[in-house]
């Protein structure tokens, strides 16, 4: 994008001096023409990390022929802060030395006031035969959505770039996180979903996990290091995860949640939805298994273990129930000493649970003595309510918070509701 101004340009920028915006900057010659602007932190504007502007496109024209011709490049740009960010005190920094010119004069990079939140500005940059404008929107949060600032470190581990391209979610990130002022240790992040990561183009969903156990701003729950950011790239209206679960919360089936705005090494990656990783709370005597339609990858690739259930059978052609598998989300840490291995642990819960199945297949009511009959009736109540479209596809979550006679198995936590309320991407 390297373009030149003729001596003509330069002639007739002094003649207008007396409009500073077209003015050529005093110090043109000394640098090149900026690639990327972007807004530091500092105690004025109350940013913790630094924020890039965002280009979302960008016009090329051309002026005269020959030596008189000029190349003028308009990008249309946007910044967004966050709500609790001192408006007033943000400039723009960028690289390559030139000034910037704007209606009220030229400013130096550091120095260069961004709009005020809701309005407009260009800012012009030029260099022989090129002319560099670039019009910037701001945006501003609102002040009760925490802002989230992740800080990937791209030079001693995989990049973003490679997390966001392993559809198995294997590869894992490091660095650290600020959460509404506060910086931790972010000793893991990797992607995480299924039909949502596929539909995603630029906002992912992940699971995070801190070096150390918080309480997430606005969010009822007992403190845990391991989060998940939903990127509700399914639910446009943003709510319908948020709405089912506060109920669910309420109801006693269900983790709270809360919004955030969230940055990742300077880009804003848009507004997700906050919550308890759904194994944040298993004990170490329980176990989180999910009733679901996506068949694993192996053990051995990474995969969750699986099993089938006799008598629990899927649709064949519908691809929603095309696999009617019970997934191991989270094997407690002590059963494994229990039962003397991963493997004999796994297969110890496959048993209980099948006779816990066919005590309801055949109608037997011995299975009160296996499954928590409320939680159960709460789930089908919220399921049925909120018109989850998913509740017929998997995603049904259970839990066992022991392995004595008398630790029944649990519905729950509810999840997966961005296809609810009547809503279907």
């Amino acid at each position: 994008m390297k373009h030149r101004l003729t001596s003509m340009i330069l002639a007739l920028a002094m003649l207008v001096s007396l409009l500073p915006v077209f003015a050529l900057p005093a110090d043109a010659a000394q640098g090149d023409l900026p690639t990327a602007m972007w807004v530091l932190p500092s105690e004025t504007n109350g940013l913790p990390a630094r924020i890039d502007v965002f280009v979302s496109g960008s016009t090329t024209a051309a002026t005269g022929v020959g030596a008189n011709r000029i190349t003028t490049t308009t990008y249309t740009c946007l910044l967004c802060l966050p709500g609790n960010a001192n408006a007033s005190g943000v400039m723009f920094s960028w690289d390559d030395g030139l000034s910037a010119s704007t209606g009220s004069g030229n400013f130096a990079s550091g120095a260069c006031p961004a709009p005020a939140p809701g309005s407009s500005e260009t800012y012009t940059f030029t260099k022989d035969k090129t002319v560099y404008k670039y019009t910037v929107t701001t945006c501003q949060g609102s002040a009760d959505v925490p802002a989230v600032f992740i800080d990937i470190d791209e030079v001693n581990g995989p990049t973003i770039a490679q997390m966001d391209a392993d559809t198995e979610h294997n590869v894992t990130c490091t660095g650290r996180i600020n959460i509404n002022g506060q910086w931790y240790g972010l000793s893991k992040m990797k992607g995480r979903g299924n039909a949502t990561w596929e539909e995603s183009l630029d906002k992912k969903p992940y699971n995070i996990t801190l070096d150390s156990k918080i309480n997430f701003p606005g969010i009822d729950s007992e403190k845990t290091k391991k989060w998940s950011l939903l990127a509700e790239v399914l639910d446009h209206s943003l709510l319908c995860n948020r709405a089912g679960y506060h109920l669910a919360h309420e109801l006693g089936i269900g983790q709270d949640t809360n919004s955030a705005d969230v940055w990742m090494n300077g880009e804003y990656q848009g507004c997700y939805t906050v919550t308890p990783k759904t194994d944040s709370y298993v004990p170490s005597d329980g176990y989180l298994i999910e009733e679901d339609n996506y068949k694993e990858p192996s053990v051995a690739e990474g995969g969750d273990p699986q099993f089938e259930l006799e008598g629990l059978h899927g649709q064949n052609g519908n691809w929603a129930s095309v696999y009617n598998l019970i997934t191991v989300k989270q094997l407690g840490s002590n059963l494994k000493n229990i039962y003397g291995s991963e493997d004999e642990a796994i297969n110890e819960m496959h048993n209980w649970l099948q006779r816990a199945w066919d005590h309801i297949r055949f109608g037997d009511q011995a299975y009160r003595d296996y499954i928590d009959v409320a939680s159960f009736a709460k789930v089908y109540l919220v399921e049925e309510y909120i018109k989850n479209y998913d509740v017929c596809a998997g995603s049904l979550l259970f839990h066992r918070d022991g392995n004595d006679p008398d630790d029944k198995l649990i519905a729950g936590p509810l999840w997966d509701l961005d296809n609810a309320f009547g809503s279907m991407n």
